[in-house]
């Protein structure tokens, strides 16, 4: 059985992160700010991918001690390397990323499989 993994992000809600959400910014247009959302990030649907991302942040994919993490700039270089190298992930999900972060959303590693 292969692995997919991807990052999810809970935060909450204001108008200058609604882009970054997981849905089109007008379905926000009624969410009052300060509401807990979630979303998630760098979607990948290989076993390779999901991998490769857990390796750029640094973390372990089958160790859930590692799995909660925080931003930091560090971890932009080895994200950028993998958009840089493989067409799986478009620039923007390091806009939002840092956007996220910067607005005190957490990050959590999930993988399944």
């Amino acid at each position: 059985m292969g692995m997919n993994a991807e990052i999810i992000a809970i935060g909450k809600f204001s108008k200058n992160v609604k882009d970054a959400l997981d849905y089109a910014g007008y379905f926000y247009d009624d969410v009052k700010e300060g509401t807990w959302v979630i979303t998630s990030l760098f979607h990948c649907n290989t076993s390779s991918a999901s991998r490769d991302l857990a390796s750029a942040l640094n973390l372990d994919p089958w160790d859930f001690n590692t799995h909660y993490f925080k931003y930091n700039q560090l971890m932009l270089a080895p994200l950028q390397n993998m958009i840089d190298s493989d067409s799986l992930f478009d620039e923007s999900y390091i806009d939002d990323f840092k956007l996220l972060a910067e607005n005190g959303f957490k990050f959590i590693y999930r993988p399944n499989g």
